[in-house]
C-alpha cells in the first residue's frame, strides 16, 4: 500500500472552523473504529453506484469510512425537487449497503472547506458514510449546460470559458482554482487511504460531467501520495461483462434502492435497471490515472534520441531503492547484478504501471522495453496508452534482460502509459530494467535476441542491441462517427469493434466505440502473489 499524506495543518484548520461555528462534522475524521477511509469523487448521485461498484459495496462492508463527494446536483435542468430526491436516493442506496432500512434518515450539517460552506450528510448508526454535496449545476452530456442554470457547466469552468460556477442552491460560488482547493481540502481533511475518481483519459464517449469530475479531482490530488483509482464511465459498456453472482446482486440492490427516488432512471419498475443502465450494472472497469504531482524527473539531462530520458516518470508503486527513475537511467540492469538500476513494483503483478510525460509534444514510433533480468519476474503482456487516446498491445517481454522493441505508426503525444496486463506464474514484483522511446531506429537491430549473463548485465547500456522487434497494431482515438480507427502496422492488423449503447434520460449517451507462487524475489513484498 502506498504511503498516504496527512495534511495536518488543513485538517486542524477545518476542525477549528467546525468547532467555532458549531456546524457539525462529517464522519470521516471522527467515526469510531474505522480501519481506513476511502474518498470517492463523482459527478452525479448514481455514478458511484454504477461505475465504482462492487468495489464500493466491498468498502462499505469492510467497515471502512466512506466519503463520497458529489460535484453536481445532478439536476438535469429540472426543479429542485428532482435533485433533492436524488440525494435522498443516494442515502437509500448506502443504507442498503449498510444493511439498514433504505428509508433510514441521515443527519445533515454544513462544513466549511477552503472557505466554502458545503452541505454534508451522515449515515445513521455508526456514521461511517458521509455524503458531501457541492451541488454545482449539471452540465449535460456535451457540457453545454441547461437554461435553468445559465448554460453553465464544469466543462466550461475547466476550460475557463466562464469564470465561476454557482451551486444550484446558492450555497457557494466557485472559480476553477477555488473548486480545486475545496476538493483538496476535503481530501486532506478525510485523510484517506485511497481516492476513487472518474476516468477522463479513456477514449470513447462519456458524459462531460464524468470527465470533468475526474479532471478536477486529479488537479486536487497533486502531491497526494496515497492510492488513486480511476473508474471508467459509459464507455465501459463496450467491454465484457465482469460483475456477476453475489457482487451483481449487491450492486443491483443498492441501485434499486436509489431508483425509488429517481424517476428518470428506469422506464418501468418491471425492467430496472434496463438498457444501458443494465449494461453498466454488469460492469466495473478501472483505468490508470496520471497525476502529475506523483511524477518525478529522471536522473540527468539528456540530448539524444531516447526521449524517455527527458520524461517525468510516475509508477503505480515502487520497492525501496528501486524507483521509477531507475527505468530511465540509461543502465539496463537489475537484480541480481544491480537491483538499484531497475524499477520494481512493491508486490504488484498484473495492473502495475509506469508512465512517461513531457512538457512538449514528442513524436514516437517505437518503444524499447527491458524486463527485470532475474528470470523469475516477467511481463507476459501489456498495453501502451498514449495521450491521444490510442493504444498499442505489448507482447511478452524477453526474459533475459534484452530489449523487446514495439513499433507502431508514428504519433505526436505528450505522454505514454505502460500497463502490465499479464505476468508469469512466478512473478512476485513486476517491473522494468529500462524503458526507451524513439522516433526512428536508433541503431541496427540484431534479429535473434542474445541471452544476457545476469552477472554481466550491469555492464549493459540503454543502447543495447540485443533486441527482438515486435510490430503491432494500435487503436487510434474515436472518430466523429463513433467507431474506433484501427491503424495497420507493417506486418499485421486486426479490426476493432464497438457496441452501441442504449438510451437513458438525464445521462443518455451513445457509446462509440496467473497462478500463485511463493518464491520471492528482491523488490517489494515477498508475500504470496495473487492472480492478476
Amino acid at each position: 500500500m502506498l504511503q498516504k499524506i496527512k495534511r495536518s495543518l488543513l485538517a486542524a484548520l477545518a476542525i477549528f472552523v467546525l468547532a467555532l461555528a458549531a456546524l457539525g462534522s462529517p464522519t470521516a475524521a471522527q467515526a469510531a473504529d474505522c480501519p481506513e477511509t476511502v474518498v470517492n469523487i463523482v459527478a452525479h448521485q448514481d455514478d458511484d453506484l454504477f461505475f465504482m461498484s462492487p468495489d464500493l459495496v466491498d468498502d462499505v462492508k469492510s467497515g471502512a469510512c466512506v466519503v463520497t463527494v458529489f460535484m453536481t446536483a445532478g439536476d438535469a435542468g429540472r426543479a429542485p425537487a428532482y435533485w433533492r430526491a436524488r440525494e435522498t436516493g443516494s442515502h437509500a442506496a448506502y443504507n442498503t449497503m449498510l444493511g439498514l432500512s433504505a428509508a433510514a434518515a441521515w443527519s445533515t450539517s454544513t462544513v466549511t472547506f477552503a472557505g466554502k460552506a458545503v452541505p454534508v450528510a451522515t449515515s445513521p448508526g455508526d456514521g461511517r458514510i458521509t455524503g458531501v454535496y457541492l451541488r454545482l449545476p449539471d452540465g449535460g452530456i456535451g457540457g453545454d449546460g441547461w437554461a435553468s442554470s445559465g448554460e453553465a457547466s464544469l466543462l466550461k469552468l475547466w476550460n475557463q470559458s466562464i469564470s465561476s460556477l454557482v451551486a444550484v442552491d446558492g450555497s457557494a460560488q466557485y472559480t476553477r482554482e477555488s473548486l480545486i482547493a475545496t476538493l483538496g481540502s476535503i481530501i486532506s481533511w478525510s485523510d484517506p487511504r485511497e481516492v476513487h475518481v472518474q476516468d477522463f483519459e479513456t477514449a470513447g464517449y462519456d458524459h462531460s460531467d464524468h470527465r470533468m469530475a475526474g479532471r478536477f479531482a486529479a488537479a486536487a490530488l497533486q502531491g497526494y501520495a496515497g492510492m488513486v483509482l480511476a473508474y471508467r464511465g459509459y464507455n465501459a459498456q463496450t467491454e465484457a461483462a465482469n460483475v456477476s453472482g453475489d457482487d451483481l446482486s449487491a450492486k443491483t440492490a443498492a441501485l434499486l434502492s436509489y431508483a425509488e427516488y429517481d424517476p428518470l432512471l428506469c422506464s418501468s419498475a418491471e425492467v430496472c435497471p434496463g438498457g444501458s443502465e443494465a449494461q453498466w450494472t454488469q460492469r466495473q472497469y478501472s483505468a490508470p490515472l496520471l497525476v502529475d504531482g506523483n511524477s518525478v524527473a529522471g536522473p540527468a539531462a539528456y540530448g539524444g534520441p531516447n526521449v524517455a530520458r527527458n520524461a517525468l516518470v510516475a509508477v503505480s508503486s515502487a520497492a525501496a531503492g528501486q524507483s521509477g527513475t531507475a527505468a530511465i537511467d540509461a543502465v539496463v540492469a537489475g537484480w541480481p547484478a544491480n537491483g538499484g538500476a531497475e524499477w520494481s513494483s512493491n508486490g504488484e503483478r498484473a495492473g502495475a504501471w509506469l508512465s512517461l510525460s513531457w512538457s512538449s509534444v514528442q513524436t514516437l514510433d517505437r518503444v524499447y522495453l527491458y524486463d527485470r533480468p532475474n528470470g523469475t519476474d516477467q511481463v507476459t503482456g501489456g498495453v501502451l496508452k498514449f495521450s491521444d487516446g490510442s493504444t498499442v498491445t505489448v507482447p511478452s517481454l524477453n526474459n533475459d534482460g534484452s530489449a523487446t522493441v514495439v513499433t507502431f505508426a508514428a504519433r505526436s503525444v505528450s505522454s505514454v502509459l505502460f500497463t502490465v496486463s499479464s505476468v508469469s506464474s512466478g512473478t512476485q514484483n513486476v517491473g522494468l530494467a529500462e524503458i526507451e522511446a524513439y522516433h526512428g531506429d536508433p541503431a541496427a537491430v540484431v534479429e535473434d535476441p542474445v541471452v544476457v549473463d545476469p552477472v554481466a548485465v550491469g555492464d549493459q547500456t540503454a543502447a543495447s542491441t540485443n533486441t527482438s522487434v515486435i510490430q503491432t497494431e494500435d487503436v487510434a482515438p474515436s472518430t466523429s462517427t463513433g467507431e474506433p480507427t484501427t491503424t495497420q502496422s507493417d506486418t499485421d492488423a486486426s479490426s476493432a469493434h464497438a457496441t452501441p449503447g442504449g438510451s437513458v434520460t438525464d445521462e443518455a449517451v451513445s457509446i462509440p466505440a496467473e497462478e500463485s507462487e511463493t518464491t520471492p524475489s528482491p523488490g517489494g513484498s515477498d508475500a504470496t502473489a495473487e492472480d492478476g
